[in-house]
């Protein structure tokens, strides 16, 4: 059985809820077999672009999220340990 959620596209990770000192969404788990752990997401990760368009915080993730479809690769951008990476995943 799912939990319900949003029925937009989903990357199947955990939001670190409350932490707003950065720009950014800071992923604090990763749905293990979910899009995000496919494409190599990981806890400690912070996105902060998703198809080009800045991830300024969560209410901007959904926003940006809400503008795609399920099963279209987008292009993620994060923060990895001081370094900028970009990562294709492919929402459900």
């Amino acid at each position: 059985m799912r939990a319900r959620g949003p029925s937009g596209p989903r990357l199947g990770f955990m939001p670190a809820y409350g932490e707003d000192e950065a720009v950014g969404v800071l992923i604090e788990g990763v749905l293990e077999n979910g899009p995000a752990a496919k494409a190599g997401l990981m806890e400690g990760d912070r996105i902060v672009a998703i198809g080009g368009k800045p991830v300024k915080n969560l209410t901007g993730y959904m926003v940006v999220m809400g503008q795609h479809k399920k099963g279209e690769t987008i292009e993620v951008g994060i923060i990895r340990g001081g370094k900028k990476l970009d990562v294709k995943v492919t929402p459900e």
